[in-house]
């Protein structure tokens, strides 16, 4: 799959395999059903950085929408990541990869600059 042709995919080297992340409106949407919150209280919880439950559906929800959309678009039958699956991906993450996934997920959910306050995402 040709990721450049999608906005909000982030491909990043976690355990020396590559895995891939899709932010945007399918993954928020999973977020906030994961969370249990609608889409205001979903993001205003990413300002707690201690809960990890809420990290981990974060990742999670990107990873198996990147996984869903592979397999709609190229016909392929991906398994989607587990949960501990992600939260150990979670675990190998580094500063400076958690801050680019940061990025990216804001600026594709507030492409016009909106974005709540991102104090402590990384």
């Amino acid at each position: 799959m040709d990721i450049n042709k999608y906005k909000g995919i982030v491909k990043l080297n976690i355990y020396g395999e590559d895995r891939f992340f899709k932010f945007g409106t399918a993954q928020m949407a999973m977020f906030c059903d994961l969370q249990g919150q609608k889409l205001e209280e979903a993001i205003a919880s990413l300002n707690d950085t201690k809960d990890l439950k809420t990290n981990i559906h974060f990742y999670l929800s990107a990873a198996v929408s990147y996984v869903d959309l592979v397999n709609d678009e190229e016909g392929t039958n991906l398994k989607r990541p587990t949960y501990s699956q992600v939260a150990n991906w979670f675990d190998g993450l580094l500063d400076d990869q958690k801050k680019q996934i940061d990025e990216t997920a804001f600026k594709q959910a507030f492409p016009n600059g909106e974005a709540p306050d991102q104090q402590g995402q990384s």
